[in-house]
């Protein structure tokens, strides 16, 4: 599977190159951190961006995957309503409501197992979803959707309706196997929206996405936070904690074992101070990062701010080992 899958070490295979130099680059995410930011560390450019209320669904694109995810940065979250009978009554009061977890686990995802993926093509088990859209960048709540899903050989059959059953409608969405995912708005009727570059040309994603915190008596909260999430295919990466960046070689990582675990790189690389009233980075964790074309990169944040004093405009610091 190419897209969401189990953490993993991978050892580190780095084709002959040459070092680059050290690079920055400022990520516009904007005050309110309505954006999406696609990165790609070869070129230390922006990809492609989109305003993070433009898509809702993503459908896993590999030949043999089919994993679907929400739009977390939206705070969504999906309720399996117990009925198959997608014009049957449900109620979602006290609900066992789930988001996504950001470590892009498969079996981690809200939506499950929502067929048996041991046929080809999978095998509906045609459960009826609940899907709480979430919320603007302003707070501004969206609504709710219910969904069931079929599969057919190149892709997904998605049918969806508001909760009472008003506007219903459905689609095809075919796989692009060019992409890790196919992406799906409730806009409009519901369409198919163009999100993602191509899956060999990016390598971060700078994101708002839900995050489980705890309490100090453990009891879980769900919240938003503001991160990066790793591109789920080739890209590996892993911290380290307290280091000195300049001093970072090819020859003192090299032998470092990286993982697939998407939110390896996260939110904590920063933190509000109350006493200042500011976001504070932590300029000395370190991560190091492969690529979709196998290189060695260190990387690091040094600033949350742009020039003119703005939050949400991260500004990283990166080399080619």
């Amino acid at each position: 599977m190419v897209g969401l899958q189990s953490c993993f070490e991978k050892d580190v295979l780095v084709p002959k190159h040459n070092s680059g130099d050290i690079q920055s680059a400022e990520i516009e995410m904007a005050e309110d951190y309505k954006y999406q930011v696609y990165f790609d560390l070869g070129t230390n450019k922006v990809i492609s961006s989109n305003h993070k209320t433009d898509w809702d669904l993503a459908f896993e694109s590999s030949d043999t995957g089919y994993s679907i995810i929400m739009n977390n940065s939206k705070f969504m979250k999906m309720l399996v309503v117990g009925v198959t009978n997608f014009y049957a009554a449900f109620d979602t009061t006290g609900g066992n409501w789930k988001f996504d977890e950001p470590s892009g686990h498969t079996d981690s995802m809200a939506i499950g197992k929502w067929a048996d993926l041991s046929k080809n093509p999978p095998i509906s088990y045609k459960s009826v979803y609940a899907i709480d859209l979430g919320m603007n960048e302003e707070g501004n709540q969206l609504g709710y959707r219910k969904i069931q899903l079929l599969a057919y050989n190149e892709g997904y059959y998605l049918k969806y309706a508001e909760l009472d059953g008003g506007k219903e409608d459905s689609l095809l969405i075919p796989k692009d196997t060019d992409r890790n995912y196919a992406y799906f708005s409730f806009k409009n009727g519901g369409k198919q929206v163009n999100i993602e570059p191509l899956k060999t040309n990016w390598d971060l994603h700078f994101t708002q996405y839900s995050h489980v915190l705890y309490t100090d008596e453990g009891e879980a909260v769900p919240y938003l936070v503001l991160g990066v999430l790793l591109n789920p295919f080739k890209v590996l990466a892993t911290v380290l904690k307290d280091t000195d960046f300049d001093n970072i070689s090819f020859s003192t990582v090299n032998h470092l074992s990286l993982l697939n675990q998407r939110d390896i790189i996260g939110y904590e690389w920063k933190k509000y101070s109350f006493t200042n009233g500011t976001y504070e980075v932590n300029s000395q964790d370190v991560y190091i990062i492969q690529d979709t074309d196998g290189f060695l990169y260190k990387f690091r944040f040094i600033s949350f701010y742009n020039q003119q004093g703005d939050k949400g405009f991260p500004t990283v610091e990166l080399q080619k080992l």
